[in-house]
């Protein structure tokens, strides 16, 4: 039989010249993992834990409180008392500590000049003189949007909190010509202010309406052959609570339709106008407006001029008064839910609009056949 240790799984030969090199080997390598194992031990009880440290979570604290030594580019550079934006943004794991609550990283982003940065990264171009276009191909405005609307009170409140900063964030529409709205930028715009709409809906509305409600109105219909800013407008405009309202019912939908009427109208903006009328009308059931909405859109000043245009119109402006009409016909006929179930079974699953996800509109022939019981429209589309 070979002999065998209680250190070893290998058995040697008789007289093996190996064995008790194994066996001290295996027990030195024994003793040495036991140590480095109590000192692991140690050094986790005796480490503070992370948010004792910064006052808040950290990404990097994960593998700080296992013992592992990591380089955290982010304290790095907030050790640093000339820590730029640029370069804040530029770390890989901002958005992570930014959701990890990491109290350095708010406190320095809520600072003015901070702010300021981030809202010109998603409200401005930079110069053709300017250093900063590779930053931008880098994607800092995407970034830079990311935290703007992120869930963050501290920052928000300080964003909010300031007439200055609100000024220099909404007057993009203002200062941007409308044949200079870029896709990108004003991407980055409005979602940034779509969140600021969902999260604060009282005081934007209190400080668009004191900056004058009726003139920002204009600019964002100059606009509106842009998709972004129609997205915008209608988030603006489907206001849940009375004070939440930042336009005037009336002055917005006639404004939306004089748009449709209007042959010089791009065929974008005619779109879009149509696709925020419908929002407005397939959000009846929670804005707080509906009832005054339905009964204008149902008059016969409305409704006149669209059949009009639908009947003599040309193709796209035609297309876009129908769309209208439908859906002002199928929400005064109480919609997919509504109290008719024979009416209901009849409607298609067109969606009312591709800024919302809520039910189906019917044709506009079909619409008007259930409500009137009529035949009469036998050549509408």
């Amino acid at each position: 039989m070979s002999p065998k240790t209680e250190d070893t799984v290998v058995e040697y030969g008789p007289g093996c010249l190996w064995t008790p090199f194994a066996t001290s080997q295996l027990a030195s390598a024994r003793q040495s993992a036991e140590a480095a194992e109590n000192r692991n031990a140690n050094a986790i009880t005796a480490r503070p834990a992370p948010a004792a440290q910064n006052g808040g979570g950290s990404f990097w604290s994960i593998f700080e409180q296992v013992g592992f030594e990591a380089s955290n580019p982010m304290e790095t550079l907030l050790d640093q008392q000339d820590c730029s934006l640029e370069a804040l943004l530029g770390v890989d794991e901002l958005l992570q500590e930014l959701r990890m609550q990491n109290k350095r990283l708010i406190n320095r982003l809520c600072m003015p000049d901070a702010i300021e940065g981030l809202i010109d990264f998603v409200t401005r171009q930079p110069s053709s003189s300017s250093s900063t276009p590779s930053s931008y191909e880098f994607g800092l405005p995407f970034i830079a949007s990311q935290i703007l609307s992120s869930d963050t009170p501290e920052l928000l409140s300080a964003w909010m909190g300031s007439p200055e900063l609100m000024e220099r964030f909404w007057r993009y529409v203002e200062v941007t010509p409308p044949d200079k709205i870029d896709s990108v930028l004003s991407g980055y715009f409005s979602s940034t202010s779509t969140a600021l709409v969902e999260r604060h809906p009282v005081e934007v509305a209190n400080f668009l309406r004191k900056r004058g409600a009726t003139e920002y109105l204009d600019l964002l219909l100059e606009r509106l052959h842009a998709r972004s800013i129609a997205e915008l407008l209608a988030a603006l405009a489907c206001a849940e609570e009375p004070d939440r309202v930042v336009f005037d019912t009336e002055t917005l939908t006639r404004r939306l339709l004089d748009l449709l009427h209007d042959p010089t109208t791009s065929e974008e903006g005619q779109e879009h106008a149509a696709t925020v009328l419908g929002e407005l009308l397939c959000r009846g059931g929670s804005i707080c407006f509906a009832s005054e909405l339905l009964i204008l859109m149902t008059s016969k000043d409305v409704v006149d001029p669209l059949i009009e245009l639908i009947l003599h119109g040309e193709h796209r402006r035609a297309t876009a008064a129908a769309t209208v009409l439908a859906n002002a016909v199928f929400q005064a006929s109480g919609g997919a839910g509504g109290v008719d179930p024979n009416l209901s079974k009849t409607l298609s699953t067109v969606p009312l609009s591709p800024l919302s996800n809520n039910g189906g509109s019917p044709s506009l022939k079909e619409a008007l056949d259930n409500i009137n019981g009529t035949d009469d429209l036998q050549d509408l589309p």
